[in-house]
């Protein structure tokens, strides 16, 4: 497996313009299901975020209060999330490896998707842990250096959120061959893709942001 599968879905769509039905029925679905969720059990809260963002006076207190209401919003799309994409990338592999039966896309539902699953959570547990887990520490970090001033502590925390979102931005690109690399491999493989990625970071990142 090389670094160029990280582009491989956008030749095979420009040679086999069809498979974009299919495929696009599903992810259409897929987003279509996660839009309602959101709009459903976080619509306010996520309005209210993107308007303090947008405003550029971030509240990290405000900021906190709204991320714990949109939270379970995202709890709740990442099943949906995790099939859809596993699904596709099942089908992307099918066809990179040269299978034929394009009787239905390419799509199907067994050992290798439920493989991908896997490693998708697997890698969305660590993703949203990191993203957790260094404001808390910042937070925490904040309070013991200011001695208890919960404004200088809040800075920090504010700080801290914005480490954690590129950190995961970058954890999350080393990790994005992953289930690819486990569909190639036949066998769960959660960080076989840091040696594809290896010093392509900002190849990647302009590829998917691009994409």
């Amino acid at each position: 497996l090389t670094f160029d599968f990280a582009f491989e879905g956008f030749r095979i769509i420009r040679e086999r313009p069809k498979l974009m039905a299919f495929w696009g029925a599903v992810t259409l679905f897929g987003y279509g299901v996660m839009s309602l969720i959101m709009v459903h059990m976080a619509g306010p809260a996520l309005a209210a975020a993107m308007a303090m963002i947008r405003s550029g006076k971030l509240d990290p207190s405000t900021l906190s209060t709204l991320n714990l209401q949109i939270a379970p919003a995202v709890l709740f799309c990442a099943p949906v999330y995790i099939v859809m994409s596993s699904i596709l990338v099942c089908a992307v592999c099918r066809v990179a490896f040269g299978e034929t039966n394009d009787r239905m896309g390419f799509l199907g539902f067994g050992w290798q998707e439920i493989r991908i699953m896997a490693v998708r959570t697997l890698s969305l547990i660590i993703l949203l842990g990191v993203l957790t887990a260094i404001p808390a520490l910042a937070g925490l970090l904040g309070l013991l250096v200011t001695g208890g001033n919960a404004p200088a502590a809040a800075g920090i925390q504010a700080l801290g959120f914005i480490a954690a979102i590129g950190v995961t931005l970058w954890l999350g690109i080393r990790l994005s061959l992953n289930g690819v690399q486990s569909f190639d491999l036949k066998r769960f493989d959660l960080f076989g893709s840091f040696a594809l990625t290896r010093e392509r970071f900002w190849s990647l990142f302009t590829g998917y942001a691009t994409a």
